[in-house]
């Protein structure tokens, strides 16, 4: 079997890598198991604290693989998407910090996975691209639902009827990435940021991903008291002992 899907680890971070260059990473479903075998394994590792998903320099994924969609019928084709969305939700899910490293082409499918991370660093010669409606389908994976609650509806409906390219400054104001960086400074801005995660308290950033998640979920009141009781539980275990470090310098 080919190695899809790459991993590694520095220190306390772990780094996904796509590894489907011929196809410039369309997201088969072999692709999509290995990562799915890989997510499992970083999930048990305690050590790893921030995890890193990227690809190549020109592509991080064309999307969904056109040959596999052709090969599905009927109930299979929801079957397939329901898959994908469950595998793209556990980046939402997991406690730790996902970084999202998007460089060149981000179309489809690679779009929709990116959505589902943390934080997004895109290089200056990205492109992001819900391109469907072209081909007479639509996004499969959550992108309709992530796309309009990351840039707002209004904005979403533009570029998923049209299929064009979401222009960086509006992806830069609305969220969907967060910086772009020169192409050839991604890979150490990444790490940057992933060290200085990888140094902070993971509980407190596992409870604040959660809290956030909430938001999508929960009402404003029920956000509030749960937000309310993790401010108590941390402050007691680990916030006072660093709120009187402080006073001591």
């Amino acid at each position: 079997m080919n190695d899809l899907i790459l991993f590694e680890t520095q220190g306390n971070i772990g780094i996904i890598s796509l590894n489907r260059p011929d196809k410039k990473n369309a997201l088969s479903m072999e692709l999509l198991g290995q990562l799915n075998d890989v997510l499992i394994n970083v999930l048990e590792n305690e050590n790893v604290k921030v995890l890193i998903i990227k690809a190549f320099p020109d592509y991080f994924s064309a999307g969904g693989d056109f040959k596999e969609m052709l090969n599905v019928n009927g109930e299979e084709a929801e079957l397939m998407s329901i898959k994908v969305q469950s595998l793209f939700s556990k980046f939402a899910l997991m406690d730790i910090p996902v970084i999202a490293q998007l460089s060149g082409m981000v179309y489809g499918g690679g779009l929709e996975l990116a959505m589902f991370c943390d934080i997004r660093i895109a290089a200056e010669n990205v492109e992001l691209c819900l391109p469907e409606a072209k081909y007479d389908i639509i996004p499969g994976a959550g992108g309709i639902n992530m796309l309009a609650r990351i840039i707002g509806v209004e904005h979403a409906r533009y570029f998923l009827f049209t299929g064009e390219i979401i222009p960086q400054n509006l992806a830069l104001n609305t969220g969907l990435i967060h910086e772009i960086v020169p192409n050839i400074m991604i890979d150490k801005r990444c790490i940057e940021i992933a060290d200085k995660l990888a140094d902070k308290n993971s509980e407190v950033l596992a409870c604040i991903k959660r809290l956030l998640l909430n938001t999508s979920y929960q009402s404003v009141g029920d956000c509030m008291n749960t937000e309310a009781a993790e401010y108590r539980s941390l402050l007691e275990r680990y916030g006072k002992q660093k709120i009187r470090e402080f006073f001591k310098k």
